[in-house]
């Protein structure tokens, strides 16, 4: 069998964390904290989709945001049969689960958690700037009627003794975090949109893949019920599409009174540069509160965006695939000319591969130019 001569060939590497999209059922609410929350939890889990099965759109949203695995949440029939229709999208996990040994003292994310993110950018420059400037958390009581709403838009990590994993002590420690207490009685306060959070620690350093379309989305405000779980998961796959969303709860407005303007305001300064459309702030909402939400915004200069099942169709959202950049490495090339071979460095990878995160998962995407078999079509299996 010919040997292979020894060649070179460009080999470039992009990182990103495993997108998750979590199924749920509309009638099932504690299903649907405990899936905002984990993803507060995971590194780029704020890109997570929610799929409620029950909805006609689920399975649109499946092919919309290409999720690397489903992972049903809850008793419902509904939840784990959806599940099954998806063969294809295989749990790489060891048990399963998103966390080994869930409610131990030792208990380890199977995939890229904050921990993570927090332990190779604790001496970057950006990102001590970042906690510098100070990071705010926001607390609000239980029976606060915009407790769902502040929980999706602020963000919230699960109860430790259910995963064995404080987070937010571990937050608290890593950015000296100052806690906000939210009033049910009083308007949010501004400060908690004005300073880094939640949402920021869970998407950082993640940028969309050159190829993605996320900046022709319309960045804006989101009208809806925080009692009505339908305008909630439509919010978040909406921001979960990669643009920035602020919810507005209809029936309670004057809640939203400090950060709502103030939010318009920035928003508008930030996208003076695009194009005439674009640089336009939108309204969106799902179809039945566009009465509502045309009352409520009445005199405003916004882009109006329905939401409905044909959304989802690829043509209105586009979400993006969030990497964290592309490295390149040289690699040689080797084996035979029936089954070759190649050998390369993985540098800098932008990950924490200390022994501790051993058990979690990422994908990591390889692309080859030059060598004499460039136009040959292989498939690499990794060792």
């Amino acid at each position: 069998m010919p040997i292979v001569p020894m060649e070179t060939a460009r080999v470039y590497i992009a990182y990103r964390p495993l997108r998750i999209a979590w199924a749920i059922h509309s009638s099932d609410r504690p299903s649907f904290r405990r899936a905002v929350r984990t993803s507060y939890a995971l590194w780029g889990g704020r890109f997570n989709p929610i799929v409620l099965v029950d909805w006609p759109e689920a399975r649109a949203q499946i092919q919309l945001f290409q999720p690397d695995f489903i992972l049903p949440i809850g008793d419902h029939e509904q939840v784990s049969a959806f599940a099954g229709e998806f063969p294809y999208l295989i749990n790489p996990l060891h048990s399963k689960d998103l966390f080994l040994d869930s409610g131990k003292p030792d208990a380890r994310a199977e995939v890229l958690d904050i921990q993570n993110m927090l332990y190779p950018y604790r001496d970057d420059a950006e990102w001590k700037a970042t906690v510098d400037y100070g990071f705010r958390v926001p607390k609000w009581q239980d029976d606060d009627a915009l407790a769902d709403a502040l929980l999706v838009q602020f963000g919230g990590y699960p109860d430790p003794k259910f995963i064995g994993i404080d987070y937010s002590d571990y937050l608290s420690k890593a950015t000296m975090a100052v806690e906000i207490r939210i009033d049910p009685q009083l308007p949010i306060p501004f400060e908690i949109m004005d300073r880094p959070g939640l949402s920021q620690v869970s998407g950082y350093g993640l940028r969309p893949h050159f190829s993605s379309r996320s900046k022709e989305s319309y960045a804006g405000h989101f009208a809806g019920d925080a009692n009505n779980i339908e305008d909630l998961v439509t919010f978040w796959n909406l921001r979960a599409a990669g643009t920035s969303r602020m919810f507005f709860d209809l029936n309670r407005r004057e809640r939203f009174s400090f950060i709502t303007p103030e939010y318009e305001r920035r928003l508008r300064a930030n996208l003076v540069g695009r194009d005439e459309i674009h640089r336009t702030p939108a309204l969106w909402f799902r179809d039945e509160n566009s009465k509502s939400a045309a009352e409520s915004f009445e005199g405003s200069n916004l882009l109006v965006c329905h939401v409905g099942e044909v959304s989802w169709n690829g043509l209105n959202v586009s979400p993006p695939t969030m990497q964290f950049g592309e490295e390149s490495s040289l690699g040689v090339l080797g084996g035979t000319s029936h089954t070759p071979r190649i050998s390369f460095a993985l540098a800098s990878k932008p990950f924490s591969d200390d022994h501790w995160f051993y058990t979690q998962h990422l994908v990591a995407s390889v692309s080859l130019t030059g060598g004499t078999s460039e136009s040959d079509n292989y498939l690499f299996t990794p060792p």
